[in-house]
């Protein structure tokens, strides 16, 4: 749902953005998110509105990006935050899968 809304975000439609952010806060598993995510989360609707015009810049090769000025798709976290599951989602892992989550 991230990436939806920054793709929202960045195509200008910052009513629907600012829905989508907010229900991010409404799902089941929101309070298990790992912090550094639910900051993005709180920043997006905090910025929705100033964050428009840093979303439509391009991004050349492999800038570092700074997650709260680009889109998370063009952040270091651009994979974690699809593929970071919470933990109520590790029913078949390891005891010891802790690890996984950092």
């Amino acid at each position: 749902m991230l990436i939806h809304g920054d793709m929202v975000t960045k195509s200008g439609d910052v009513d629907l953005a600012l829905y989508i952010y907010k229900s991010i806060q409404k799902t089941e598993d929101y309070p298990l998110w790992p912090t550094h995510f639910k900051k993005i989360v709180i920043s997006r609707i905090a910025n929705y509105e100033s964050i428009i015009s840093k979303f439509r810049i391009k991004i050349e090769g492999n800038q570092p990006t700074n997650v709260y000025e680009t889109t998370i798709f063009n952040s270091k976290y651009a994979c974690s935050i699809s593929h970071q599951a919470s933990k109520s989602n590790h029913r078949n892992l390891p005891e010891d899968y802790e690890y996984l989550l950092e």
